[in-house]
């Protein structure tokens, strides 16, 4: 079983876009587009570039 947290401001669920509001339950989960560990040198040999990104988003207790 997931840990659900009570929330402290309001949200809305990244699955069903229904309402979390100040005191219920949810949990917050991390999605990634891409492959955020995977670096690659640039051509130019100024820096680095990642090839993805996580962002974080909030799930109704219905949905986790």
């Amino acid at each position: 079983m997931t840990k659900l947290i009570t929330s402290r401001k309001s949200y809305t669920c990244h699955d069903c876009k229904g309402k979390i509001n100040k005191g219920d339950k949810y949990k917050k989960t991390s999605k990634s587009i891409g492959s955020p560990n995977k670096w690659s040198a640039a051509g130019d040999g100024a820096g680095f570039i990642q090839h993805g990104f996580r962002y974080t988003v909030a799930l109704c207790q219905n949905c986790s």
